[in-house]
């Protein structure tokens, strides 16, 4: 590897550039059935050795909370939103290999939500939101697809 390939690397690790990941599914999932997901990765101009591929699941509840305050003699009604995770799941796609530079790679996989998880969700005050990301976890900043809203039934 040569001078300015190790700099690429280094500035890749740094940025979490050393890859495009990208998921490729249907984003309405069905609780208590075998969903597949495909995670393509593009591999940018220098190769790279990653721990795993992973894809985690997530719902996070919203709850709008009303209430009322009096600011300088005068009744103020203000909305407050508190948030949580209620579910979180993760798969494994892969383990530990390393990706040559400048190669498609393509995984695919089913996720499973199990019946008793909370579906989507959005009657005030109160909304549940399902989310997706796939990830290269790696030395580094880890390249993902970032964060894709799905609907859970």
């Amino acid at each position: 590897m040569g001078l300015f390939d190790k700099i690429k690397n280094i500035a890749n690790k740094i940025t979490g550039n050393a890859a495009k990941v990208e998921i490729v599914m249907n984003t309405n999932l069905y609780r208590n059935t075998n969903v597949p997901v495909t995670v393509n990765v593009s591999v940018k101009d220098v190769g790279i050795t990653l721990d795993k591929i992973y894809v985690k699941l997530a719902a996070v509840e919203h709850v709008k909370v009303i209430h009322n305050e009096v600011v300088n003699g005068n009744s103020v009604t203000k909305e407050k939103v508190d948030t949580r995770f209620i579910h979180e799941f993760t798969f494994d796609f892969s383990g530990a290999q390393h990706l040559d530079a400048n190669k498609n790679y393509s995984w695919v996989e089913n996720v499973f939500l199990p019946e008793g998880v909370q579906p989507s969700y959005n009657v005030y005050p109160r909304e549940v939101r399902w989310q997706i990301i796939a990830g290269l976890q790696m030395s580094g900043n880890d390249p993902d697809s970032g964060w894709k809203d799905i609907f859970v039934n």
